[in-house]
């Protein structure tokens, strides 16, 4: 197979046409080090593994990207991967590698999310739900729940003071507050506990969210 195009593509791609009307798609450095030119004859296998190493490559510097952008969970990073195109072969090994190197780390990338939460006042079953959904699987999700969490009263006393204050003057601002909390992921023993600090009325069962 002898090359006879070598076209430029978007980012760091030579799209490589051989004189049997295939072609190849390779990164422009390992086309660099394999000194690819017009001209050139390489075998169909050649092909094939220089396009493999390609893949490898272009699979690596994509992961490394999405990661200096962003942090992601095992499985976070596999979807990302996969959605872009990447073969799955070449994704779980690169996905490995980033394991390995400490890229990416489950537990910690839990933790971080734990405290953000936190510090947003986000619900214990809410964060959990969090946790989840970002690939962490369920066993673990509940583990660094349950060990990193702050007092769930505490961050409801901050959001009322944050976002309700001036909703408390009435039974029926009461009752929305409460239902307010209550999407939020908070319990309703934990939600009257705290609402009764600011309204001793609470225990009358005036406020009552029924």
């Amino acid at each position: 197979m002898k090359i006879t195009k070598m076209l430029r593509q978007r980012g760091r791609i030579y799209k490589v046409l051989f004189d049997d009307d295939t072609y190849i798609n390779v990164d422009v450095s390992l086309a660099e080090q394999k000194n690819l030119a017009v001209g050139k004859e390489i075998s169909e296998e050649e092909s094939f593994n220089i396009e493999d190493e390609s893949e490898r490559i272009r699979c690596t510097s994509r992961a490394l990207y999405y990661l200096g952008r962003s942090g992601y969970t095992r499985k976070g990073l596999t979807e990302k991967l996969i959605k872009a195109g990447f073969k799955e072969t070449f994704v779980f090994a690169t996905v490995k590698r980033m394991e390995e190197l400490s890229y990416i780390d489950d537990g910690e990338y839990g933790k971080r999310l734990v405290a953000r939460c936190n510090e947003m006042g986000i619900s214990q079953r809410e964060t959990l739900n969090r946790l989840i959904k970002s690939g962490i699987n369920t066993n673990t999700a509940k583990e660094i729940s349950s060990n990193s969490f702050s007092d769930e009263q505490d961050k409801i006393r901050r959001l009322i003071k944050k976002k309700y204050a001036d909703k408390l003057s009435s039974p029926e601002l009461v009752k929305k507050t409460f239902a307010a909390l209550q999407r939020r992921g908070f319990f309703y023993a934990d939600i009257r506990a705290v609402l009764k600090e600011f309204d001793e009325r609470i225990d009358s069962g005036e406020y009552d969210n029924g």
